[in-house]
């Protein structure tokens, strides 16, 4: 990923999209949250910076919008639990971190992330449940 530059009125911001968590929308502001848990806060257009993050990347978009006020790294996504809302965000050097998420966002990120996986079939499976009564 490569980065870019965004110019404020205090100067200028270099954001590596690889380093980018997740973004999160706030009226005309958008609060960048980074992996090594900084932040920055930006008065920039949610559809913008989405649409930056996405050109900086090499190949396939690496981030994807929840919602109207979210947008994730894909790369980081590693756990999804609808029954507790929570939506796991980590890398390989040990960093994690939770998001609390409404259970139709999450519903439909998994719908997201079926759809963008699908182009491989061969990374996405489904576990196998079985009814217990079928071995009567």
């Amino acid at each position: 990923m490569s980065r870019f530059s965004i110019r404020n009125r205090n100067g200028m911001v270099i954001v590596d999209p690889s380093h980018v968590a997740y973004v999160k929308a706030d009226s005309n502001y958008v609060h960048i949250f980074f992996r090594s848990q900084q932040e920055l806060y930006i008065h920039f257009s949610f559809a913008d910076i989405f649409s930056l993050l996405n050109s900086h990347a090499e190949g396939h978009e690496h981030f994807v919008k929840i919602g109207r006020s979210l947008i994730v790294n894909i790369r980081l996504i590693t756990k999804i639990l609808l029954q507790k809302n929570q939506l796991t965000l980590a890398d390989n050097t040990g960093w994690t971190l939770t998001l609390n998420l409404p259970h139709k966002t999450l519903n439909r990120l998994c719908q997201q992330l079926e759809d963008y996986y699908s182009s491989d079939s061969e990374n996405t499976y489904s576990e196998k449940h079985t009814d217990p009564s079928d071995n009567e």
